[in-house]
């Protein structure tokens, strides 16, 4: 059985893949529950290992770790499984700390700085936030109770254990084939459905908002009247931006906010609000919409263009406001894959090896 809690690492792994259900994890891992019972029972070591030092693991670690890892896996694990991978965590522990010591690994350097930014921008793409600075960073990070020393020293351990996994498969792990093009075609031939683009509008906004106490009633009148202006031929829509519209972000780029899905989340009914964005997929490329509340305030909408739901090709982007094609995601996904085949196979052989030189004593019997 393979170990859970290298299913949890792979799982990790696996969010650089747009395929990822879910990054929750992540963020979430500093909070485990525990079974409450007597708490002599619970401290009493029914486990002990020796390796380079002995330590024991306590009726209280089994209970939190079947309690986290059922949370995380999404169905019930047995405590003998619990506590055959905490066997298999506590031997690893030792040698990466006998390793850290010894100058082997060093886990405080440059890519481990780069591993937690871009473990957090991918956490963040996956919750639909982008990252733009550290102010953006804190703020999300802020949203699960955590600051960036806390994200990284959740990710210290997993790291440092994939720096062991690394060094003991000789390289093979950052030395991974690239997918070939007919590995790329043959997933994508047996994986059409996967690739079915929504429905996308470009919209460009003049935007008048109501917060910060502004009279919404006078804000409306303002709307209004440069909603006349703009259909009345008095002045153009991109005048309107430049001159009127509050979002000065958006005001840089002519009032552009990348391309929106029909198949609208949560976080965009709250940004503009379910009124607005059914409006917006009503315009025609060029049409100008009537003033339209939001949650935020007055928005006037234009629809810049659209891209009509079909099945993606390899060469098509996965979304209109990726940077990657099909061709690449697949790409990606394909050696995740395979990065997870030798991560698992070369774990269960230090795991194998270290208990060869460990003595494991069961202190139930």
């Amino acid at each position: 059985m393979k170990k859970i809690s290298v299913l949890l690492v792979v799982f990790t792994l696996c969010l650089s893949c747009v395929f990822a259900a879910s990054a929750s994890s992540s963020a979430q891992s500093s909070s485990r529950p525990v079974v409450s019972t007597e708490l002599s029972t619970l401290a009493t070591p029914v486990y002990r290992v020796e390796l380079y030092d002995t330590r024991t693991i306590t009726q209280q670690d089994i209970n939190e770790a079947v309690s986290y890892y059922s949370s995380q896996l999404g169905y019930a694990v047995s405590e003998e499984e619990v506590l055959d991978d905490l066997i298999s965590t506590t031997l690893i522990n030792q040698a990466i700390e006998k390793d850290l010591k010894d100058g082997v690994i060093d886990v405080y350097n440059g890519d481990f700085n780069s591993y937690v930014s871009y473990q957090l921008q991918v956490l963040a793409q996956n919750y639909g936030y982008e990252l733009k600075s550290d102010e953006d960073a804190t703020n999300f990070l802020s949203q699960f109770g955590m600051t960036y020393n806390d994200f990284a020293a959740e990710l210290l351990s997993q790291w440092a254990t994939e720096q062991y996994v690394e060094k003991y498969s000789g390289g093979k792990l950052s030395n991974l084939p690239e997918a070939t093009d007919a590995e790329i075609k043959s997933f994508y031939e047996s994986n059409r459905t996967m690739f079915a683009g929504d429905e996308y509008v470009l919209p460009a906004h003049v935007f008048f908002s109501t917060g910060d106490g502004k009279d919404k009633n006078a804000q409306k009148r303002v709307a209004d009247a440069v909603y006349r202006d703009i259909k009345s031929g008095k002045i153009t829509f991109e005048k309107a931006v430049q001159d009127s519209s509050e979002d000065r972000v958006s005001a840089s780029s002519g009032g552009n906010l990348d391309y929106w899905v029909r198949r609208s989340d949560e976080d965009m009914i709250a940004a503009l609000g379910a009124d607005a964005l059914k409006a917006l997929f009503e315009l025609k490329v060029g049409e100008v919409s009537q003033v339209i509340e939001g949650p935020q305030g007055y928005h006037i909408f234009k629809c810049l263009n659209r891209i009509e739901p079909k099945m993606l090709s390899l060469t098509d982007k996965f979304n209109p406001n990726a940077d990657y094609t099909v061709s690449y995601l697949i790409a990606q996904q394909l050696k995740s894959v395979k990065y997870q085949e030798v991560y698992l196979s070369t774990y269960e052989k230090i795991i194998a090896d270290l208990k060869s030189k460990a003595s494991l004593k069961d202190l139930r019997k």
